[in-house]
């Protein structure tokens, strides 16, 4: 798609009124400008979080945990 026909989507004339020191995704900073509450993402399950923290071998194991 071409840069000129992407930028002509609504959305890039959309204000926004978000400004904090840290990034967060644009459809939150959408929301908070029209007034919407933000719902942040939900905290991932117990078995997401260790795999991310456990080595590659023992992903098999955590991954078939209930």
């Amino acid at each position: 798609m071409p840069l000129e026909e992407a930028l002509a989507d609504p959305i890039y004339g959309h204000a926004y009124t978000y400004v904090r020191a840290n990034g967060i995704s644009w459809l939150h900073r959408w929301m908070q400008t029209d007034g919407r509450v933000i719902r942040w993402e939900p905290e991932p399950p117990a078995w997401i979080v260790a795999a991310n923290k456990a080595p590659a071998s023992e992903l098999a194991v955590i991954a078939s945990a209930p």
